[in-house]
């Protein structure tokens, strides 16, 4: 044995003219004569990086005999070289066909995962099973990315379903890093500081904006719209005066003041007029937020006993700038043992300690209206800041800035003990045992809101005499009879929100919930002559959880900077609930390897879930895989100086899926208390029976995978393309075809088939110059999309019809904008708004019974009118409008019957899931150093309405 300094040198005795042999895990053999005192050797990747092992369900394969829709995430590229705040993140766009999107963008969310397409069940959750080290975990946050050895991404049924019915949507597996082997205690500590700032900046439309507004007024016959803040020809040629006078000097810290940036109409004085524009996004988004990382870790071993002890911390700001309150913790401890007892019989446990608290401005209860889509709801006229009393302007700047924290507790817990036990060489039986414990506290403290209100009417402004204060266009005070002098109002300076109104309260919600998990299985090795390799697996697994539940909520706050359920007045409201369920499985696992060149493998499993009626709790599923190592092949030798591996692998698989509510089948009642008083007492009341079919049995998901594997150039280029289908069938879906005479929500049952089909590609390349330059590529795209059968008889566009891709959007298609030279202007050049008739549109009677006259095409064509869509009293399609293509020529712009079969002019124009998702990584490392670059995006995806 050898040691090395810290350079990698070391000294060996040879003579010269000898020959040493290098070796190295995942390198190419390399044999250097011996010709001097110092000797440089440079060793090449090789083949034998298909001889690490790729850890799997249950235990590890040799990845050049993974025959499944496998792929391993590179934890040094991905985790350890970005300063990422968790795992989710650091795994976007990292592999083919895994989507990991954050909804919110906020600090602490959680991130959506999902497996092989947007969706893979209506009424289940469609998230992947995520297990450290083989025990499932509530979010994928909990785990600290430094403690990560291994990630894993099983995709198919055939490599993921011996984790049984909650794999249907995929696996996830995450191992945990062990303690060495050494007897000395190894000490790390590590640190990170960064700054977020947003990709893209989105900017207000400001005198544009204006421009287009006035214009779209004046076009229908108006003087000024606008809501809060009125626009009219002049306040918009005043706006461009001030952007030429004011606009590079007056910032988003300079006060709102009357006269140079708002004014009232004397003659109206509760319409106020803007002059200033206003940009959101200098109010609320911070730039360079900061995230800091810290952690410490012990690892080494006393005699036969390992051990390693971790603790981590991360504090991470969010980039909602009012409030200074939107930030985001996490604390980690872990603790592993491991301890050969004697050479049949090993035993280890563990504990882990995850806390993670997200806070933020509690400035509003809504949950559809946050302060992101107030961002940009109202106009630019709109003011942020302060006016010039120093009183905040109502706005989400003022009420996140004035809002009282509001905080999300999450403690877990995680306790693990286990044994191996060899009984020979080749046979070992592992038994794991694991409590978990989720405890999730969310306390948000309301206020009520006082702020200069741009909502209502302003008042006259007045000195200390009660005289009126008069002010010039710059807001300077004059006096009343100076040349341009207006009258001087104030916001009304109000508290606005009522008492036990909107988020004048306070809240707390507690949940706990308790996790055993139980593994056994026993795994048996088989080599005939090295050419005949068998693995066999035999095992159970079962998993049982409750939970409980419970929300109090008081209004009316009696302290608004102290907010306490004893210092609260009004309503209680609250409410809480118990719930549980659990899972048994068997299964059985073979492997066969014919000299590394023929593979099998076949899984079954035999799931029980509480969550079915007694004679549908258990079901088999089984599946399958097979792989042919053709460059093993005589006939392939000619292309190995090239070629390294090629490998052609398919699998077929069936998972049954249970995640729906455990009450499914179930005809519960909801119990409450009505107005009635009898007796002078509230009388109480039970509800009618939920509807349910009795019969609601597991959905199956049934996956079909076709892939290659290829390497090239001494492993330096490799290839990975998948093909798939996954098809979920007896799918968990409401009723359809009911009505409103029903009286009550659809019953779930299991109709139709979802069948989404796919295609994923990845490639790497690595290399190494003889001066020690490295050098490394990875790049992967996927694509899929899913279409519903069976599912229902209805043919309307908006249902999930036969045949309709999950994401399509219907809409009209645009032509283009409306020209003057559309129409048929009058002698001022102005278009004409005439009466409609039947023999212009059968839709002569909508829109006001209006419309701006058209010419007729060149060729003496009918005018397409479209008042179909006119929706206002006072709107009709004019110059600068959107112009709709008559797809179906009938003369008229309409959704026909809004059936697939007469769309009328509606076609499918989008589709909002996400397509063409890629990753490219690129890097280099020289000496101990290293950069790398990272990209991960969409390369086409849309929104409609109900996107929003």
């Amino acid at each position: 044995m050898y040691k090395t300094d810290s350079q990698g040198h070391f000294k060996i005795a040879a003579p010269i003219g000898s020959k040493l042999r290098f070796t190295s895990v995942g390198y190419a053999t390399k044999e250097v004569t011996v010709t001097s005192n110092t000797v440089n050797v440079t060793i090449e990747s090789s083949n034998q990086a298909l001889e690490e092992v790729v850890v799997v369900g249950y235990g590890t394969q040799k990845k050049g005999n993974v025959t499944g829709a496998v792929s391993t995430i590179n934890v040094k590229e991905n985790l350890q070289s970005r300063p990422i705040a968790d795992i989710g993140r650091a795994i976007q766009g990292t592999t083919p066909g895994l989507s990991v999107t954050i909804p919110s963008g906020e600090v602490g969310a959680d991130p959506k995962i999902r497996i092989r397409g947007a969706i893979s069940s209506i009424q289940g959750t469609s998230n992947p099973l995520i297990l450290l080290d083989n025990v499932e975990i509530p979010s994928i946050q909990y785990v600290n990315p430094e403690d990560v050895e291994s990630i894993t991404v099983l995709k198919d049924a055939a490599a993921s379903s011996i984790y049984g019915s909650k794999a249907a949507f995929g696996v996830i597996l995450i191992t945990s890093k062990t303690g060495n082997t050494s007897e000395k205690i190894n000490v790390n500590y590590s640190n990170n500081f960064s700054f977020q700032n947003p990709f893209k900046r989105y900017e207000m439309g400001r005198l544009n904006a204006l421009k287009y507004t006035v214009d779209a007024m004046e076009r229908v016959g108006e003087t000024e719209t606008g809501a809060f803040y009125k626009i009219n020809r002049e306040s918009y040629e005043k706006a461009v005066d001030w952007d030429k006078k004011y606009g590079s000097t007056i910032g988003a810290d300079d006060p709102t003041v009357y006269g140079r940036d708002w004014y009232v109409n004397p003659t109206a004085p509760t319409k106020k007029f803007g002059i200033r524009t206003y940009d959101p996004y200098d109010y609320m988004i911070k730039e360079w937020a900061p995230t800091q990382t810290h952690n410490l870790s012990l690892n080494g071993s006393v005699n036969k006993t390992k051990y390693t002890a971790s603790f981590g911390s991360l504090n991470q700001s969010g980039m909602l700038k009012p409030g200074d309150a939107d930030k985001f913790t996490r604390y980690n401890a872990t603790l592993r043992l491991s301890t050969e007892l004697n050479k049949f019989i090993t035993v280890r446990g563990g504990a882990m300690f995850a806390q993670r608290n997200k806070t933020y401005p509690y400035a509003t209860n809504s949950t559809t209206a946050d302060p992101w889509l107030y961002m940009y709801r109202w106009s630019s006229l709109y003011p942020m800041g302060n006016d010039e009393n120093g009183n905040p302007i109502r706005s989400p700047w003022s009420e996140n800035n004035a809002a009282n924290d509001a905080s999300m507790l999450r403690n877990y817990i995680n306790l693990n003990a286990g044994a191996t036990v060899n009984i020979k060489k080749n046979w070992r039986v592992d038994i794991d045992y694991n409590f978990t414990n989720e405890d999730f506290s969310w306390r948000r403290n309301g206020t009520r809101y006082t702020a200069a209100n741009s909502w209502v009417a302003a008042k006259k402004r007045v000195d200390a005499n009660g005289n009126p204060v008069y002010v010039n266009s710059d807001g300077a005070v004059v006096s009343a009879t100076d040349a341009g002098a207006i009258q001087a109002y104030d916001l009304s300076n109000d508290t606005y929100t009522a008492n036990g109104s909107a988020q004048d309260h306070i809240y707390m919600r507690s949940e706990n919930e308790q996790k055993h998990t139980f593994n056994a299985y026993s795994t048996y090795d088989l080599n005939l002559n090295d050419d005949h390799v068998f693995k066999f697996m035999l095992g159970m697994n079962r998993v049982a959880s409750a939970g409980q539940y419970h929300w109090t909520q008081r209004a009316d706050l009696i302290d608004i900077t102290n907010p306490q359920f004893d210092l609260a007045v009004g309503t209680i409201t609250g409410s809480g609930g118990e719930y549980w369920e659990s899972q048994l499985g068997y299964f059985g696992r073979i492997n066969y390897a014919y000299k590394n060149k023929y593979l099998f493998e076949a899984n079954l499993r035999y799931d029980g879930s509480s969550k079915f009626p007694k004679e549908l709790k258990w079901r088999w599923f089984p599946s399958f895989s097979a792989g042919w190592v053709a460059s093993e092949e005589r006939f392939m030798e000619w292309a190995k100086p090239t070629l390294n591996q090629l490998k052609f692998r398919g699998s077929w698989g069936i998972i049954g899926n249970q995640t729906v509510p455990s009450d499914l089948y179930i005809s519960n009642m909801n119990a409450g208390q009505t107005s009635w008083v009898i007796d002078g007492v509230l009388t109480n009341s039970v509800g009618s029976p939920k509807l349910n079919i009795p019969r609601v049995s597991w959905e199956d998901l049934e996956t079909l995978d076709v892939g290659l594997d290829a390497r090239f150039f001494k492993s330096k280029l490799g290839l990975t393309v998948d093909w798939y289908q996954k098809k979920t069938n007896n799918m968990f879906a409401p009723l359809e075809g009911t009505t409103l005479t029903l009286g009550a929500t659809p019953p779930v049952g299991n109709y139709g088939t979802l069948t989404t089909k796919g295609i994923e590609i990845a490639v790497d390349f690595n290399h190494r110059f003889e001066n020690g330059l490295g050098i490394n590529l990875r790049a992967n795209i996927d694509d899929s999309k899913s279409v519903f059968t069976g599912y229902t008889e209805s043919r309307t566009t908006g249902v999930n019809y036969n045949g309709r891709v999950y994401g399509d959007i219907w809409g009209f298609e645009t032509d283009r904008l409306y020209q003057y030279d559309d129409f048929v202007l009058d002698g001022n050049g102005k278009a004409q708004l005439v009466d409609l008739n039947q023999d212009m549109s059968k839709y002569y009677l909508n829109g006001g019974k209006k419309a701006y006259l058209l010419k007729e095409g060149p060729n003496g064509e009918k005018a397409v009118y479209q008042p179909r869509y006119q929706n206002s009293s006072n709107f009709y399609y004019g110059p600068g409008d959107v112009k709709f293509k008559d797809l179906n020529g009938d003369g008229e712009i309409d959704n026909g019957e809004g059936t697939i079969d007469n769309p009328g002019d509606t076609k499918i124009i989008g589709n909002s899931t996400p397509r063409y998702q890629y990753g490219f990584r690129i890097g280099a490392d020289f000496k101990g150093f290293d950069v790398s670059a990272f990209f991960q995006g969409v390369g086409q995806r849309k929104f409609g309405e109900q996107d929003f």
